[in-house]
């Protein structure tokens, strides 16, 4: 059963219906300051994982940082794996196994596509060597 233990979470307004999106990583959006769900680009980095289901523009999007929280696989990922923003699936995880992946965390589960895990989430430092 995935768990949660937050140690640093910011509230950023949403850029958008966010209420399909709890658990996906976000990034911030051109407009504002607000977040939408991280995209796919190389060039995007997630600031972090929504915790909440905020279900319009401007409404409280609750983001953690850096703690424990569930994420949600784009593929099979295994308990320990680096993870990184999936490339295939907008806000979702999988494992960092290539050069230049952005890690944003550990996964503490093994979970398969569409399966929320646990893992330790931190800020996106670096890339993969």
């Amino acid at each position: 059963m995935a768990f949660e233990q937050p140690v640093f979470r910011v509230t950023l307004p949403a850029g958008g219906d966010l209420s399909a999106n709890q658990y996906l990583l976000v990034e911030i959006a051109a407009d504002d300051s607000q977040v939408d769900v991280a995209s796919t680009s190389a060039a995007h980095r997630p600031i972090g994982v929504l915790q909440n289901n905020p279900n319009a523009a401007g409404k409280a999007a609750d983001i953690m940082v850096m703690g424990i929280s569930k994420v949600v696989c784009s593929e099979t990922v295994t308990v320990g794996d680096y993870i990184c923003p999936s490339e295939d699936n907008g806000g979702k995880v999988n494992t960092a196994d290539s050069t230049g992946d952005l890690v944003i965390g550990i996964a503490l589960q093994t979970g398969a596509s569409n399966d929320k895990i646990s893992a330790i989430i931190f800020p996106a430092a670096g890339y993969k060597a």
